[in-house]
């Protein structure tokens, strides 16, 4: 025979949480969830941002292989004619892949010309062209260029205006920032040079810096 106090002893206490412990619990939980989401979030958009500059060093390193078969001129912004299409299309073959083109936090998808004798010259997907100092009229040869490092060739687009264009900074014309994508990535984008790197900007630092559009550095 058990003796009482040895009774009481084997018992099992059945207590359970009272209605103040759980609210804690789940405000803890809140709390940490508050606290760790946007910390995840950041991180997997760091991730991205990543991998559209290795993209963007692709296309530059496609570039520059086809600047050595055309007597190290660069492509053109676009082309017309019997020989329709963009610098994306013409560069392609080169880089040999299209998904290289379109940027994994979103943006325009490519879009080759639709045949040779298209009128639609397709879209570069979510990367645009320095259009106004490299894609307009002839084509411009390395050499010509003063600074290739410090000369933007690409960089982020949101097509809204233009579906191959990377315009210069001026904030008197609205609609070119209207296509730049200045802040796809956080608070920043990532941008191609005339020598084949690469480089993530903070919109506000890419903003006040208009010269790296120019190809003769004032």
């Amino acid at each position: 025979m058990f003796s009482a106090r040895t009774q009481d002893s084997l018992k099992v206490s059945k207590k359970g949480f009272t209605l103040i412990e759980l609210l804690v619990v789940i405000a803890i939980i809140a709390i940490l969830a508050a606290i760790l989401f946007p910390v995840f979030a950041r991180a997997r958009e760091n991730a991205r941002r990543t991998s559209c500059l290795s993209n963007l060093k692709q296309i530059g390193l496609g570039i520059m292989q086809y600047t050595q078969d055309y007597d190290e001129k660069l492509p053109l912004y676009s082309y017309s004619g019997t020989t329709l299409g963009n610098w994306a299309s013409v560069s392609q073959p080169y880089v040999k892949s299209t998904q290289l083109f379109e940027c994994p936090s979103g943006g325009q998808k490519y879009a080759p010309p639709y045949s040779r004798w298209a009128t639609d010259p397709g879209t570069s997907g979510a990367y645009g062209y320095n259009w106004e100092y490299l894609g307009a009229g002839e084509a411009i040869s390395l050499a010509a260029i003063e600074e290739t490092a410090r000369t933007i060739m690409s960089g982020e687009i949101t097509g809204t205006e233009n579906m191959t264009a990377y315009y210069a900074h001026k904030p008197a014309i609205p609609t070119y920032d209207a296509n730049n994508a200045y802040t796809r990535h956080l608070d920043g984008s990532n941008v191609l040079f005339c020598d084949g790197h690469a480089k993530f900007f903070s919109g506000t630092s890419l903003k006040s810096q208009p010269e790296l559009w120019l190809t003769d550095k004032p």
